[in-house]
C-alpha cells in the first residue's frame, strides 16, 4: 500500500508466493479496509485482467470463494467480473468438481449467476395456487 501511495501503482506478482488472482483480491481488501478507492479500483482492474486469462487455472475456484468471503453483499467490484467470466466459460467450468463445489458452498455465487442479465437462461418462478 505504501508503494501505491507514492507511485499510484503496485506490482501484481505477489512476490511469486500467491497467484495473481488471489493477490489482487488481497490488495482489493486492503484498499477497502484503509479507504483507498484508487487502490481498490486498480486491484479490481488487475483482477479482471487476471481472471480473463486464468479462469481455467486450478485456483479459479479459490478466487471465487475468497472474493465472495472478502467482500460484502453490496460490493460487486470483484463479484461481477467473476460472474461474467464464469458465465462465459460455464460449460467448461461445470466439468470441474471444485467449481461445482464452490457453486454449492459459496454464499451468493450461484444466486448471482442465475440472476445476472447475461445468464441467457429464463428462470421463471411459478406461483403456487
Amino acid at each position: 500500500m505504501i508503494h501505491f501511495m507514492y507511485g499510484f501503482t503496485y506490482d501484481g506478482t505477489g512476490g511469486g508466493h500467491l497467484s495473481p488472482m488471489l493477490f489482487h483480491i488481497q490488495v482489493y481488501q486492503v484498499g477497502d479496509k484503509y479507504d483507498v478507492p484508487k487502490l481498490k479500483d486498480q486491484a479490481r482492474c488487475k483482477f479482471e485482467n487476471a481472471i480473463e486469462l486464468c479462469w481455467a487455472m486450478d485456483d479459479f475456484h479459490h478466487a471465487i470463494a475468497n472474493a465472495y468471503s472478502a467482500t460484502s453483499f453490496g460490493d460487486k467490484g470483484l463479484r461481477d467480473p467473476l460472474v461474467r467470466v464464469s458465465l462465459e466459460h460455464i460449460d467448461a467450468l461445470l466439468q470441474d468438481e471444485e467449481f461445482r463445489r464452490v457453486l454449492t458452498e459459496t454464499l451468493g455465487f450461484a444466486a448471482d449467476l442465475v440472476q445476472t442479465p447475461h445468464c441467457g437462461k429464463s428462470w421463471g418462478l411459478e406461483k403456487s395456487p
